[in-house]
């Protein structure tokens, strides 16, 4: 067992009650002195920096660390990277102020990793009958703006606009943030990407310049959920990652200011555009064409509302690198009883594009990796869009009905006898290696790993996981059960906590 094992099964044995439970440690003799007690400090810092920053223990924290026994405690002290993970988590009293207070005094001069979570899990979906006002939002920002310039990653999650409004209001005249490299503002409310719905409340509606428009040199990563600022000139350059999610359509940047936005960005990866991107001109009036170049970008998602739309925005797109593409009905989870039908948008792929080692825009025959969320289209439709992904090299598909799923099955073509059929197939991702379905059929799946299997001319699909969240998974050991094992299929048991 690693010595971080050990470590954190100490804290699991004496955390069950939620409480440490302290022993007066004895002078030892040297024979019953543990493995640990010889680690040098040096060593056993490190160890415990990867307890308190490990995911999978969310649980640890660096102050019952510090309460182990006097050399852990003053070793800990004296190490300001254990106490510079900042986490405020709705409701936030004076106690926890001036817990984070003592944290940052300890951090001494680390970079910081804010996380400021002010949603309330109560709240009844009215923006001014929230538990969390404007004014509790003034005691938490003047104390982290004293501390603004070691702000490395600092990610904020709200219900309502006014707490945001209220951090944009005080980050405006920062003079500087020069450590600031991740950046994440959330209001998570995905219902104001719904096609008809404006930004709200309107006494709020005046946008607000991200940092003063400073400049951050080392900002790589941007999210921006729900928001409403100045996009004549946001501080957002040499940006590897960038989102845009969920905000109302009608305070998005202009298309000239979004094609700002990415001219400087010419090393950008990873774009992700859910519910709205930027206001696209009418299309009756005559302009200049404009393309959206990314050319290196290898990850986009693209969720969205309105078909036409998406189908305006993605005629845009120059994405040669584009290796993984993410599409997504957003529309389904803001009202599931309207899905939207997607095939306008998957038949302008299969009649505007033509694969070839030049080809601009979207460049399916490159895409390795596709995932598709909420989907709703007929099975003829998708097959013929899967049919230009001839790279594809894994495919998920999450709450998506089943007969879409069976777009995977090569279709026969009926002028041939039997014996002729498997030579004249329709082929559908010839290289597809990796499936993983959501609430998907247990039967759909079966069919589609037998089918694959059979013919010579397409990979066996090696790595194939039924993950089931919302339906029942089959018990284990009935019959449905046993063939998906026997089939090689991974099957999975994730119940969705709503």
């Amino acid at each position: 067992m690693s010595i971080s094992s050990r470590v954190r099964t100490f804290f699991d044995n004496h955390l069950g009650s939620g409480r440490l439970v302290f022993r007066r440690r004895l002078p030892a003799v040297p024979k019953d002195i543990q493995p640990i007690d010889r680690l040098p400090n040096e060593l056993l810092s490190y160890v415990f920096l990867l307890i308190v920053n490990d995911p999978t223990a969310n649980h640890l924290s660096t102050l019952p660390i510090s309460h182990v026994c006097f050399q852990w405690r003053q070793l800990v002290l004296s190490n300001g990277a254990l106490w510079t993970r900042i986490v405020l988590t709705f409701p936030i009293s004076d106690l926890k102020l001036s817990c984070a207070d003592a944290w940052f005094s300890r951090s001494g001069a680390s970079p910081l990793d804010i996380l400021l979570d002010v949603r309330d899990p109560e709240w009844r979906w009215k923006e001014d009958d929230h538990k969390f006002r404007l004014g509790d939002m003034q005691p938490i920002m003047r104390l982290l703006m004293t501390h603004v310039q070691r702000w490395q990653i600092v990610e904020m999650r709200a219900d309502t606009w006014a707490p945001i409004c209220t951090f944009l209001w005080y980050c405006r005249g920062v003079k500087a943030a020069s450590a600031l490299q991740k950046f994440s503002l959330s209001r998570c409310n995905a219902y104001f990407s719904s096609r008809d719905q404006t930004f709200q409340p309107t006494s709020l509606r005046r946008p607000i310049k991200l940092f003063g428009d400073i400049a951050l040199g080392k900002l790589r990563e941007v999210s921006l959920v729900g928001v409403h600022i100045d996009w004549s000139e946001p501080p957002l350059k040499n940006l590897t990652h960038l989102t845009f999610q969920y905000h109302a359509h009608d305070v998005m940047p202009t298309l000239e200011q979004f094609q700002r936005i990415l001219l400087v960005c010419p090393g950008l990866l990873h774009l992700s555009i859910i519910g709205w991107g930027p206001i696209l001109d009418d299309p009756s009036e005559e302009r200049v064409p404009i393309v959206l170049r990314l050319p290196i970008l290898k990850r986009f998602s693209f969720g969205f509302v309105d078909t036409e739309y998406a189908i305006r925005l993605l005629s845009l797109l120059d994405l040669p690198c584009l290796t993984e593409f993410i599409l997504e009905d957003v529309s389904k989870l803001i009202d599931p009883l309207d899905p939207l039908d997607i095939s306008p948008v998957l038949e302008w792929f299969t009649t505007t594009y033509q694969p070839s080692a030049d080809n601009t825009g979207l460049p399916l025959h490159r895409v390795r990796i596709l995932e598709l969320h909420g989907v709703d289209t007929n099975r003829r439709t998708f097959s013929r869009f899967l049919q230009q992904l001839t790279s594809l090299h894994r495919l998920g598909c999450y709450n998506i009905d089943d007969h879409i799923v069976r777009a995977l099955i090569s279709e026969e073509t009926s002028d041939f006898p039997p014996t002729q059929q498997l030579f004249e197939r329709h082929w559908v991702c010839p290289v597809l290696a990796e499936l993983h379905c959501q609430d998907v059929d247990p039967e759909t799946v079966l069919d589609v790993v037998s089918s694959r299997a059979l013919t010579h001319f397409v990979f066996d699909l090696g790595n194939v996981m039924v993950e089931f969240r919302r339906n029942s998974a089959p018990s284990s050991g009935s019959t449905i059960h046993t063939r998906l094992v026997d089939a090689g299929v991974i099957v999975a048991n994730s119940p969705r906590n709503d």
